[in-house]
């Protein structure tokens, strides 16, 4: 059995729009208040810590962005499917051209 791989040439591709606008996020094994993100500048003294509150004030689409990153595959087709993927503040966005199909 041969094992299928398909060509970029011959996948239909299709947008999708998830609305999480009342929608929760719940992070496993952790209160919000618990959770942090850090970041490194590279600098001397550039390490910099953020609670999920003021991540969520600050820019909410990196909360989605850093959750699915987490969950596709860490090697070069997880790269490339990572940057597939569009998030945006509000329900206002650029691609009507693209026809986007609303998913419920």
């Amino acid at each position: 059995m041969k094992t299928f791989s398909a060509k970029a040439s011959e996948v239909e591709r299709k947008w999708y729009v998830v609305d999480a606008a009342d929608r929760s996020v719940r992070l496993t094994g952790k209160k919000e208040t618990q959770k942090t993100y850090m970041s490194f500048s590279g600098y001397v003294g550039g390490h910099k810590t953020e609670s999920v509150q003021q991540r969520r004030e600050r820019r909410p689409e990196l909360l989605i962005e850093r959750a699915v990153k987490g969950m596709i595959p860490h090697n070069r087709l997880g790269r490339s499917v990572f940057t597939k993927l569009k998030v945006y503040k509000g329900d206002q966005h650029p691609h009507e051209a693209q026809q986007p199909i609303l998913v419920p």
